[in-house]
C-alpha cells in the first residue's frame, strides 16, 4: 500500500513538472494578440527576468530590462546591473495617447508585488530626479502570465514608465526586476530652434512666477497655498516637530515659519536664472527684510566671517512635473 502511494506521489510530481514545462513554453498571448519573445538567453549561469510587454490597442511593446536580482541554481543570487534608462540609445519606446487604456503583461505567475511609476523624461541621467508619480494598477493572473491594468493618463507627455516587481521563489533569496519604456518620445525634428526657445522661455517665466509666489505665500501665512507650490520632502520639517502629524504639511510649514527656524521672507530680486533641461530651472534669489532692506544671513553660532562668510544670495531649483505643474524643491533659509 505504501509503495502504491509513493508511486502515485512520484507520478503526480512528474505530471506537475511536465505541465509547468509545457506552460513555460506556451506562446504568450493577450486577447488573441501574440506577444514577441525576447532573444534567447545563451548564458545559463545568468537567467533573465520574465519578459514584459506594454500593450496599447493591438500594439505590444517588449520592455527594456532594468537591473535585476534572481536566484541562480537555487543556491545563490545573480545580479544584472543596467545603466540608467536615459543613457540607453536602445531603450524601448511606445506611444500612449491620452485617456487610452494600457496594460502590462508579464510572462510569470510568480509575482509577489509590483509597483508602476511615471516621471517626465530627461535626456541626462545625471539630472536632478523629477517628480515621480505612482500609477494606480490592478493585476490578475492568467495560465502563464500576470496582467497589470494601468490607470489612464490624462496627457500624452514624454514620460519614463517603470515597472518594478518582486518574485515568489523556491529559494531563500528574493528575486526582483525592473522594466522600462519611454512613452511618447518627442521627435526632435518637430521642434524648430525658435519653437524650443519659445517653449523654454515660457516655462522659465512660469517657473520664476512659481518661485516668487511660493515665497510670497510663505510670508503672508497662506500655508495651504504653499503646499501646492512645494515639491520637496517634509522629513526635515517633521524632525523639528515630532509631535505633529507628518502628513499635516500646512501646520509643519506654519510652525517652522512662526518659530523662526525658517526665514519666510519675500523675494527681493531674482538675480540669476537658467534652463537646465526642459523640466529643470535654476534660480539665484535675494530676499528682503520687513523694512525692504536686503536680507543677509550672518555667520552662525559664534563663527567668524572668514570661516562662515555672510550670504545674501541663495540658489533654488524649480521642476516641471508630469502634469505641467511647477514645483519648488527647496525650503526657506534655515536659522538655528
Amino acid at each position: 500500500m505504501k509503495r502504491k502511494i509513493f508511486r502515485a506521489v512520484i507520478a503526480l510530481i512528474a505530471l506537475i513538472g511536465i505541465m509547468l514545462i509545457v506552460i513555460r513554453f506556451l506562446p504568450i498571448t493577450y486577447k488573441g494578440l501574440a506577444l514577441p519573445r525576447p532573444p534567447n538567453n545563451r548564458d545559463i549561469t545568468m537567467p533573465q527576468p520574465a519578459p514584459a510587454w506594454l500593450i496599447v490597442g493591438d500594439e505590444a511593446t517588449l520592455a527594456s530590462y532594468g537591473s535585476f536580482s534572481l536566484p541562480v541554481l537555487i543556491v545563490g543570487i545573480g545580479h544584472g546591473d543596467a545603466p540608467a534608462p536615459q543613457g540607453r540609445p536602445d531603450l524601448t519606446t511606445a506611444a500612449l495617447p491620452a485617456g487610452t487604456q494600457a496594460v502590462i503583461v508579464i510572462a510569470s505567475t510568480a509575482i509577489k508585488e509590483f509597483h508602476v511609476t511615471v516621471q517626465p523624461w530627461t535626456e541626462s541621467p545625471d539630472s536632478v530626479p523629477p517628480i515621480i508619480r505612482d500609477l494606480k494598477a490592478e493585476s490578475r493572473w492568467g495560465i502563464n502570465k500576470t496582467v497589470v491594468t494601468l490607470e489612464r493618463l490624462s496627457k500624452a507627455d514624454d514620460l519614463l514608465l517603470e515597472l518594478t516587481v518582486s518574485y515568489l521563489t523556491v529559494s531563500f533569496y528574493q528575486g526582483s526586476a525592473s522594466y522600462h519604456w519611454r512613452l511618447n518620445p518627442v521627435p526632435v525634428s518637430t521642434l524648430t530652434a525658435a519653437d524650443q526657445l519659445a517653449m523654454a522661455t515660457a516655462d522659465l517665466q512660469q517657473a520664476r512666477t512659481t518661485l516668487t509666489t511660493y515665497f510670497s505665500a510663505l510670508h503672508a501665512g497662506r500655508y495651504a497655498e504653499v503646499t501646492k507650490y512645494y515639491g520637496g520632502g517634509y522629513e526635515v520639517l517633521s524632525s523639528w516637530q515630532p509631535n505633529l502629524n507628518p502628513n499635516d504639511h500646512m501646520r509643519l510649514f506654519k510652525n517652522a515659519c512662526l518659530s523662526g527656524r525658517l526665514m519666510c521672507l519675500e523675494v527681493r530680486a531674482v538675480v540669476q536664472e537658467e534652463v537646465v533641461s526642459p523640466s529643470e530651472f535654476k534660480f539665484v534669489v535675494e530676499f528682503k527684510n520687513e523694512d525692504g532692506s536686503l536680507f543677509v544671513h550672518s555667520p552662525c553660532c559664534g563663527a567668524l566671517e572668514t570661516a562662515m562668510p555672510s550670504q545674501f544670495q541663495f540658489p533654488y531649483l524649480v521642476v516641471k512635473a508630469w502634469n505641467d505643474r511647477f514645483l519648488v524643491q527647496g525650503l526657506p533659509v534655515y536659522t538655528p
